[in-house]
Order: C-alpha cells, then sequence, then structure tokens
C-alpha cells in the first residue's frame, strides 16, 4: 500500500491539509500495518489496492475520532 495515497484518502475524511496531517503519520502506519497484518498471504492485492489504502485511511480516522472524544466506545440504541 502506498502511504502518500493513504495519507490523501485521510485528508479527505477529516479535511485536514496534507502537511497537518503528516501530524498523523505514525497514526496511518499503525492502521496500515493493521490492514497489511489481516491479508491472506496468498491474495492478489494489486486489483483493490486502493480499496486497501481507504480502509487504512479510514481505521485511522475513526482512532483519531476516538482518541478527540468525537466517537464513543458505548453504543446508542
Amino acid at each position: 500500500m502506498d502511504e502518500n495515497n493513504i495519507l490523501a484518502q485521510f485528508c479527505l475524511l477529516t479535511g485536514l491539509t496534507q502537511e497537518q496531517a503528516q501530524d498523523y503519520s505514525g497514526l496511518l502506519s499503525s492502521a496500515r500495518r493493521q490492514v497489511e497484518k489481516q491479508l491472506n498471504p496468498q491474495a492478489e492485492t494489486e486489483y483493490v489496492q486502493e480499496t486497501l489504502e481507504q480502509l487504512a485511511a479510514a481505521i485511522a480516522f475513526l482512532c483519531l475520532m476516538r482518541y478527540e472524544g468525537m466517537l464513543s466506545p458505548n453504543l446508542y440504541i
């Protein structure tokens, strides 16, 4: 997965500029590793690379929202 593509997707989700989003590079790397860890080693990922990058950016976004207190771990039904 390309870190720059993940960063661009993260910027779309957060509304941050690329310079501002650089502050979260560790979070983005962690999300990328989390996605890669779950992949089947025999899977051919070249066809779904963009989707995997979007998934990593979404995971990072959710972690940021949780950290900022914008997302509660409690479920409201």
